[in-house]
């Protein structure tokens, strides 16, 4: 017969491993291997310090999958509906649907068109955690795509995506200065950039536009050189 104390026991183990799987279902890896901190700046309320943890570095198939899910064909139909003005292309980078301008007729059900932010967010959504972002907010962000990138002096540039945008309505991540046509992304860009020791400064699409890097062919900033720091003091951690 099994006392109240081995079915206690079994509870709380059994509750163990089952937080065990799902941490190894959503990471590659239970172990970090690598960790940066860095402060806030260029927002409303600077000076904030942020960890990032990473459990995996994505692949080149993982690049490519994002990559394509971005680069999608925009429907005729929702180009011409936007006009000339808008750009086509550009205008559904922005993530607004088509369901903001025409519902279609009465009593037909309206169907948002896959735009290239729909179809990223989409696809982050099946991608694993490769890592974690914690700020002073009380959630954290989940980061779904890090990939990084050696440069030829010993530096690196990371490239990480959140499933979920840097929180637009808190002071923490409001731009200083806010862009005059804000995107409406679900997920966040943030791009690291440290020299040979493992110091640097950090970007991030809080409120811009992402495009496909010409040379390197991977989802990031753009325009990176005209865009506010962020994240300044950035830090790789040595262990």
């Amino acid at each position: 017969m099994v006392s109240f104390r081995q079915r206690t026991l079994y509870v709380v183990l059994g509750g163990a491993i089952a937080a065990s799987a799902l941490l190894s279902a959503q990471s590659p890896s239970n172990k970090p291997i690598a960790r940066f901190t860095a402060t806030t700046a260029g927002v409303a309320s600077p000076g904030q310090t942020v960890t990032i943890t990473i459990f995996g570095w994505s692949d080149d198939s993982e690049r490519d999958r994002l990559v394509k899910a971005w680069d999608i064909p925009v429907p005729a139909a929702d180009r011409a509906g936007r006009g000339a003005a808008a750009g086509g292309r550009g205008a559904a980078a922005d993530g607004r649907g088509a369901a903001a301008g025409g519902r279609g007729a009465p009593g037909t059900i309206a169907t948002e068109p896959l735009t290239p932010s729909r179809s990223l967010a989409e696809a982050l959504q099946k991608a694993p955690t490769m890592g974690l972002l914690w700020s002073s907010e009380a959630a954290g962000y989940a980061i779904r795509y890090a990939y990084r990138l050696p440069q030829p002096d010993g530096g690196e540039r990371i490239i990480l995506i959140t499933d979920r945008r840097l929180s637009p309505v808190s002071p923490l991540w409001k731009p200083v200065a806010p862009a005059p046509k804000p995107t409406d992304y679900t997920f966040s860009v943030i791009e690291l950039r440290l020299n040979s020791q493992g110091v640097g400064d950090g970007k991030a699409a809080l409120d811009t536009p992402i495009a496909i890097d010409s040379g390197a062919k991977f989802i990031a900033l753009e325009n990176y050189d005209s865009l506010p720091i962020v994240f300044t003091k950035v830090r790789r951690l040595r262990d």
